[in-house]
């Protein structure tokens, strides 16, 4: 990988990285009010911070080991494309924008819960656009793939239990299902990608 990509891929992990630490930070912020000493976390919200710390956490994990596993020099130069880095630039850098805005929306249920909507379907292009600019059963590929698959049997369920479950539900009952639903998506990413995030070493 020549010093220009370098320095780019680079510059696209920390940002991305800040973009998840603000996430995090305005999502944390949201569930505490400083005014009520006596009882000053919101526990009505926890249920909403939680689904999107257990969103968070593999959404971000996946994009630096992609972004990792990508552009390490063991791989072929012409797998790391101009085309392949530009739409991992502009959708990694638009996913972090929109995991900002549902942190900012924890408060605000339905708003909360459609934004997740856009978060997996950003998710979905962004792997769908990847692979098809990369080649064809390549092995960096493969959890891409399966992102786009967990992702959009998530994305249908979810969209299912907002039009149908959600309108007569509590806010604190909306929000644990959120939770449920959103933690079984995370634990099936990991049980299906476990190998790429967590790769052995090899000689």
């Amino acid at each position: 990988m020549n010093e220009t990509l370098r320095s780019s891929l680079k510059s696209l992990e920390n940002l991305y990285s800040i973009m998840a630490g603000i996430s995090l930070s305005v999502g944390m912020y949201s569930l505490f009010e400083p005014n009520r000493p006596s009882n000053p976390i919101k526990w009505e919200l926890l249920p909403y911070f939680l689904t999107f710390l257990v969103i968070l956490i593999p959404f971000y994990h996946g994009a630096l080991r992609h972004l990792d596993d990508a552009y390490n020099a063991r791989n072929k130069p012409e797998h790391c494309s101009g085309a392949v880095h530009f739409i991992d630039f502009l959708m990694l850098l638009v996913e972090g924008c929109v995991l900002v805005a549902v942190a900012v929306l924890t408060c605000s249920p339905i708003f909360f819960a459609w934004a997740i909507v856009i978060l997996l379907s950003l998710d979905i292009a962004w792997a769908v656009l990847t692979n098809s600019v990369g080649i064809s059963g390549d092995k960096w590929t493969k959890p891409e793939r399966k992102w786009a698959k967990i992702n959009s049997s998530a994305l249908l369920i979810l969209i299912l239990f907002l039009c149908f479950v959600s309108p007569r539900l509590s806010a604190i009952t909306l929000g644990i299902g959120l939770l449920v639903l959103s933690f079984l998506r995370s634990v099936v990413d990991y049980w299906c990608c476990w190998e790429f995030y967590y790769p052995e070493d090899t000689p």
